[in-house]
């Protein structure tokens, strides 16, 4: 979940300082979209943001099925840990090694293990 997070992040980040070039045939907002969204004055419209009730919040929290970290079947995600503490494996922080290497791993002795 960790880099998923530092993923978003890194995202938002470079998406808000971007810059959205004016259009000729456009009749769409132009400039960063962090200054578009902080001071929506300066594109003329007003702040459309609606406030929440805590209890509300809290409502969807508690309805929520992925309330923690864990966004799996707790079974397969003890497995995983498992057998990733058996062969003595770190989680990488590049995406790609996670996908290439552990993920297919993972999958295969989960499956050696089923058969």
């Amino acid at each position: 979940m960790y880099l998923l997070q530092k993923e978003l992040k890194e995202m938002m980040q470079e998406w808000n300082i971007h810059r959205i070039r004016k259009s000729k045939n456009s009749i769409c907002c132009y400039g960063r979209p962090i200054t578009m969204f902080e001071i929506p004055e300066e594109q003329n419209t007003i702040d459309f943001i609606h406030t929440v009730e805590i209890s509300e919040l809290q409502l969807c929290k508690n309805e929520n099925m992925y309330s923690t970290n864990i966004c799996c079947d707790e079974t397969v995600y003890e497995l995983c840990n498992i057998i990733l503490a058996e062969k003595r494996i770190a989680i990488p922080d590049d995406p790609y090694s996670i996908i290439d290497y552990i993920y297919i791993m993972l999958r295969n002795t989960i499956q050696e293990k089923i058969n």
